[in-house]
């Protein structure tokens, strides 16, 4: 014979007990209420009636959930909780616009965006909230939302129109990349991550030669305008780069005076104490059938134009002919002025 407390004890597992929620108190702090009670055993009858079951389940529907009604009761019911919370309310719609309105560019304009580690975690932490937001979007409104976010790097919060430059470059390097390596936003972030990290190393590799300082100075006067010390300084500077003997370069594989004119390339050897044949880059264009770096072209098969083509290079072969030409002009013309 059971006992009163076992009895009493049955009656709470497996009877149903609409009063916990029907379609009058259907509401959020009622689904946590129903979920801490629900053991394996029960179904959704022990907590809803009817016509509340029928909401549950045209709800899961219009969601494109991933749960399905008949499922095991506490996955209904978590799910019904993540779609009724504060953050998951808004629509597909509403992700693509958060979407649009997230930048990388989300503080005070400066050109240190690109190494500001603050700033990067920043922006990773609302791509994370955006995509735990939108957990259950259909794969098209993710890559809808994937491509605003794309479209938005460069560009400054505050100010859509203004381009940041340092940033644009991870733009570049991440529509670059296989756009099947970025199907989830936690793929994307993987994309924008590698980009960064090639961006900091080539700004390491320019630091570390003296190259910002030494060879990437700019100025708004003409040669010709320039007096005094600063244009002797350059002038020296720039004879005693010529004078540097040929040899192989570990960034590109050529032989040519340092410094290298390819130093900006995605796909260089950053690292100028691994010789290009041992490093990864060098064995990565040996196995594509070339020996050196590609000036114009990417690992990937896509073009590649040089940001920098001029200021980084020794004197070209150009300025030779070019020199060359005057001198033959020189001479035919005054063969001809002596006839």
């Amino acid at each position: 014979m059971t006992s009163p407390i076992a009895s009493s004890q049955l009656n709470v597992t497996v009877q149903p007990n609409h009063e916990v929620m029907s379609m009058d108190t259907f509401d959020y702090q009622n689904l946590q209420k129903a979920a801490a009670i629900a053991t394996e055993q029960h179904t959704l009858a022990n907590f809803m009636d009817a016509p509340t079951i029928a909401y549950v389940s045209t709800q899961l529907q219009i969601h494109q959930s991933r749960v399905k009604i008949d499922e095991n009761v506490r996955l209904v019911l978590a799910e019904m909780i993540r779609l009724n919370s504060a953050d998951a309310m808004t629509t597909m719609t509403d992700g693509i616009t958060q979407a649009a309105n997230t930048y990388y560019c989300s503080e005070s304009f400066r050109v240190t965006n690109i190494i500001d580690e603050k700033l990067f975690r920043t922006y990773y932490s609302a791509v994370i909230s955006l995509q735990d937001r939108h957990a259950g979007a259909p794969q098209e409104k993710i890559k809808e939302m994937i491509d605003k976010l794309v479209n938005n790097l460069g560009k400054h919060y505050k100010n859509p129109d203004q381009t940041q430059y340092q940033v644009r470059e991870i733009q570049t390097i991440v529509k670059a990349m296989p756009e099947s390596g970025r199907r989830t936003l936690t793929m994307f972030l993987n994309q924008v991550s590698e980009a960064r990290l090639r961006l900091i190393t080539h700004i390491a590799s320019c630091n570390n030669m003296k190259m910002l300082k030494d060879e990437c100075l700019s100025t708004t006067k003409d040669k010709r305008g320039r007096e005094g010390d600063e244009y002797n300084s350059m002038r020296n500077k720039r004879l005693d780069r010529d004078k540097q003997p040929v040899e192989d370069c570990n960034h590109c594989g050529k032989k040519h005076a340092p410094p290298c004119s390819l130093l900006t390339h995605p796909d260089c050897n950053p690292d100028s104490n691994i010789t290009w044949s041992e490093s990864d880059k060098g064995k990565a264009w040996k196995e594509k059938g070339h020996d050196t770096l590609q000036p114009r072209q990417l690992l990937n098969g896509h073009s590649w134009e040089n940001p920098n083509p001029f200021h980084l290079q020794p004197k070209s072969n150009h300025s030779k002919q070019h020199n060359h030409g005057n001198r033959n002009n020189s001479n035919n013309f005054r063969r001809h002025h002596n006839r």
